[in-house]
């Protein structure tokens, strides 16, 4: 093991310090005498509440409107990213009719007011109002037509395990559908990697980021179990938009030491069958093949059948764990990642063979050892993580699931990986290594400290996303900037905390960048 040491204070912590200073001198740069203005605060709850609307985490069975008529949501609407109701042509049935129109979401129901949205000649296709909270006895909302606006309160909807929404719901991996703009910064921050000042910006914003993701996982610990955390993080990973939250309440009820101890009675393929069986079954998507349905071939037949005979054995343990049956394990995925597959493949990662006695996350952390010894060049720091998303990546030819979608599905012309390279990288920079970071930190392994540092800053760029291409145009000009300037990862998350911190979430104005606030610090 690497020395035992408090890690010192880095090049790292010195750029986190440093952002506040760099972020003032910028904005000297950026703004025209005279024309500084003091931003309020804003917060970000209410993008969340948009989030939770349009991916559909809350109850929405029997759903009531505030006046008491029935509701049901067939479609939130597509989201607006410019002036006008937060979401556009949604469709719903109210009271049994058919109505189709725009939404408006508030924290209090009294924002439509506050927000000037009662006379707003922008606001006149709305057709419902969704609020946390009615805080003012009022069923209903108005326009100058003489209009009602019936009003939905979301409140008593929300799931009663708020952990798991806060931690896989995040609002900048939602879409923004307005045409980019360019900002007010972009004749500044456009000098990155010309500018030292700029270059400097930019990493400490990435520093920010990663201490955001560091203090978030601290969070979770509790009373220090890295295996649960990672595990959760994991889980979280393999969902796509509304399955997200289903994936961490699967590794909350499925827990990674419990999953490790109950499958350990059997050996070989008949543990990992064992490990998918509790998995499949607690998420609830082991179903019998319908009866009009052809007969499953005996490959699929002898998977089930094992997998009822593990669940038969040790089901009753997860009696009220099962989570209910929803639709929202399917929406908007593709077959490829359909959540069956996605949990095989969990299966293989929690209980194969390189897994280690102790749990994923100290096997991939022992893993890291051979490489302190070793040189710190990007090349050499590249290869390293290559090494690591292999261990996370499964392509397994002899399982099932390598070649089916569903059960009793067509087979597939040619075998999938059920976790591919670019979900494994995204495991690797987004949860392993800011958890390895904190670990190192409380163990005082200075030498694995400093690697996973610099892992972090060798890292190659993950795939884009709309945050991302959004941002490169708006602080650079263009959508495809030089790929030499967002090389690594690091700087890609550098573009996320310049979104959250100085754009605040808003794609269509500069009016409350950070950039043009005086702020303390």
């Amino acid at each position: 093991m690497s020395q035992r040491a408090a890690p010192p204070a880095s090049a790292w912590e010195d750029a986190d310090a440093s952002y506040p200073a760099l972020r003032r001198a910028l904005g000297r740069l950026i703004t025209a005498p005279g024309t500084v203005r003091v931003r309020e605060p804003v917060t970000l709850t209410e993008r969340l509440l948009q989030a939770i609307w349009y991916e559909g985490h809350f109850d929405s069975a029997d759903l009531r409107l505030a006046d008491g008529r029935p509701l049901a949501i067939r479609s939130p609407g597509r989201w607006n990213g410019e002036a006008g109701p937060d979401f556009l042509r949604a469709e719903l049935v109210i009271g049994g009719e058919e109505v189709k129109g725009d939404v408006e979401l508030h924290l209090a129901a009294s924002g439509w007011r506050a927000h000037g949205h009662a006379t707003d000649p922008a606001h006149l296709g709305v057709v419902l109002h969704v609020v946390l909270d009615i805080d003012d006895g009022l069923v209903a909302d108005h326009l100058p037509t003489g209009r009602t606006i019936p009003r939905l309160e979301l409140r008593t909807r929300l799931p009663g395990d708020l952990e798991a929404l806060g931690c896989v719901v995040s609002g900048e991996d939602l879409p923004f559908e307005s045409p980019a703009m360019i900002g007010r910064c972009q004749r500044v921050l456009s000098r990155l990697d010309a500018d030292p000042q700029v270059t400097a910006f930019f990493e400490a914003a990435a520093v920010r980021r990663l201490r955001a993701k560091t203090e978030r996982y601290a969070s979770q610990l509790g009373a220090g179990d890295f295996e649960q955390v990672f595990h959760q993080a994991l889980f979280a990973a393999m969902g796509q938009r509304a399955s997200k939250t289903l994936f961490f309440l699967l590794a909350k009820r499925v827990p990674a030491a419990e999953l490790r101890a109950l499958t350990r009675p059997w050996s070989g393929r008949a543990r990992l069958i064992a490990a998918q069986a509790v998995l499949l079954h607690v998420a609830n998507l082991v179903r019998p093949a319908p009866p009009a349905a052809p007969l499953w071939d005996d490959e699929t037949m002898s998977l089930v059948d094992a997998m009822n005979r593990v669940w038969a054995e040790v089901g009753g343990h997860f009696t009220d764990r099962v989570i209910p049956a929803t639709a929202k394990w399917h929406t908007g995925v593709r077959p490829a990642s359909f959540p069956s597959r996605r949990i095989a493949g969990l299966a293989h990662l929690c209980v194969g063979s390189h897994t280690g006695g102790e749990g994923l996350f100290a096997a991939l952390r022992e893993a890291c050892l051979p490489f302190l010894p070793q040189g710190r060049d990007a090349k050499t720091l590249r290869g390293q993580i290559e090494h690591l998303v292999e261990r996370l990546t499964v392509e397994d030819q002899s399982d099932h699931w390598a070649w089916h979608h569903t059960l009793g599905g067509k087979r597939m012309a040619r075998p999938a990986a059920l976790i591919g390279d670019e979900r494994a990288r995204s495991v690797l920079f987004n949860a392993f290594l800011p958890l390895l970071l904190l670990w190192s930190k409380r163990a005082r392994e200075r030498g694995l400290f400093e690697w996973t540092l610099a892992a972090l800053r060798a890292f190659p760029a993950l795939e884009e996303n709309s945050v991302t291409r959004f941002m490169k145009y708006r602080v650079i000009g263009t959508p495809a900037p030089p790929k030499s300037m967002f090389r690594t990862e690091m700087r890609q998350q550098a573009l996320f905390h310049i979104f959250t911190d100085c754009c605040d979430h808003v794609t269509t104005t500069c009016d409350h960048c950070a950039f043009f606030s005086r702020l303390p610090g």
